[in-house]
C-alpha cells in the first residue's frame, strides 16, 4: 500500500496553490469554511488536510487532487470536470450531501454504517444501476 507524503510536503503544494489562486490563508478559509488555524495547519506541515478542505478545494477551486498528494499533473483539472458535475445537482441535494459530507468526516459510526449499506445496495441493485448510468 502506498503512503501518502509527507505533510510538509502536501503543506508546500497547499501553499503555493492557494497563492497561484490568489487568497490570503483567511480567505481561503471562509471560502472553505474552515478555521484560519486548520489553513495555516496545512501550510505549516502540522496536519494533513481533512476531507472537507480537499473536497472544497477540488469543487471550489476545480484542483487536482493528485496533484496536492503526489504531484503529479497540472494544479488545476479540465474547467468541465467537477464544476460541471456538480452544476447539475440540485441546490438541495448538494446542501444534503454538503451535511452527509461533514457528518462522514466525523463519525466512525456513519462512515462504517454507509460504508455497510451501501456495499449492500450495489450488490442488490447492480442490474439497475448499470441501467441508469447506461441511460444517461
Amino acid at each position: 500500500m502506498k503512503q501518502l507524503p509527507d505533510k510538509k510536503t502536501i503543506g508546500n503544494r497547499f501553499k503555493t496553490l492557494r497563492e497561484k489562486i490568489g487568497l490570503s490563508q483567511t480567505k481561503m478559509a471562509t471560502e472553505l469554511n474552515v478555521s484560519n488555524g486548520t489553513i495555516c495547519g496545512i501550510e505549516q506541515g502540522d496536519v494533513y488536510p481533512p476531507f472537507k478542505v480537499i473536497f472544497g478545494l477540488c469543487l471550489v477551486y476545480n484542483i487536482n487532487i493528485f496533484y496536492i498528494f503526489n504531484g503529479n499533473g497540472d494544479m488545476f483539472m479540465e474547467e468541465n470536470s467537477i464544476k460541471a458535475r456538480m452544476g447539475s445537482i440540485p441546490d438541495d441535494q448538494m446542501d444534503f450531501l454538503k451535511n452527509f459530507l461533514d457528518l462522514y468526516e466525523k463519525s466512525e459510526l456513519v462512515r462504517f454504517s454507509f460504508q455497510a449499506y451501501f456495499k449492500k445496495y450495489q450488490l442488490e441493485n447492480k442490474a439497475l444501476i448499470e441501467m441508469d448510468m447506461n441511460n444517461q
